[in-house]
């Protein structure tokens, strides 16, 4: 039986041609990987989440009397999607009304065909008022009414998605958190 074990590190490639073990071709074929891996400079950089509300002190838009921001953390799997939207408190939070929405493929195509309309719609920053659509948005689903109960002039939208959201379209939000792990 003839053996083959590679990685993509030079030198790694292993053969049983010299007789060896599939344990003694796998070790060495492994210990070359790991030793190009801690040599090689890092792939990716990841930076802690920084909260929304700094976020939202940075980019925040003046539409009336409130202060309206969106923002998108993009999410490499669904299931991590999920669950940080569930996880994100929503309402009233430190002084500000937070909407999170969350938009993922598994979701029934039709209900994401409405909300990616909806953001195509609030966030296409054309024309001598670039916040026309994100305040339309904000009438259309009593945002505002829901801020001034809550006692708030500060208003923050996040949306939770995965990389869904990309495909086709031209979306232009305020801020962005990537997911270090995609990143």
């Amino acid at each position: 039986m003839n053996l083959l074990v590679t990685g993509d590190a030079p030198g790694s490639c292993k053969t049983n041609a010299e007789g060896d073990s599939l344990t003694e071709i796998f070790t060495a074929s492994t210990g070359v990987t790991l030793e190009a891996l801690a040599a090689a400079e890092p792939a990716r950089r990841a930076e802690i989440m920084p909260p929304c509300h700094r976020l939202h002190e940075l980019n925040a838009v003046d539409i009336g009397e409130f202060k309206v921001s969106f923002g998108m953390i993009r999410m490499t799997r669904i299931s991590h999607t999920a669950a940080l939207a569930a996880q994100l408190r929503s309402g009233k939070v430190d002084g500000r009304l937070r909407i999170t929405l969350c938009l993922h493929s598994q979701f029934p195509r039709l209900h994401r065909s409405w909300i990616e309309a909806q953001l195509k719609r609030a966030l296409t920053r054309k024309g001598e008022d670039p916040e026309a659509g994100l305040r339309s948005l904000c009438h259309a689903e009593g945002i505002f009414e829901k801020a001034s109960r809550a006692g708030v002039r500060e208003i923050e939208i996040v949306l939770v998605t995965s990389p869904v959201i990309e495909t086709g379209n031209d979306l232009d939000f305020d801020w962005a958190i990537l997911d270090p792990i995609s990143t």
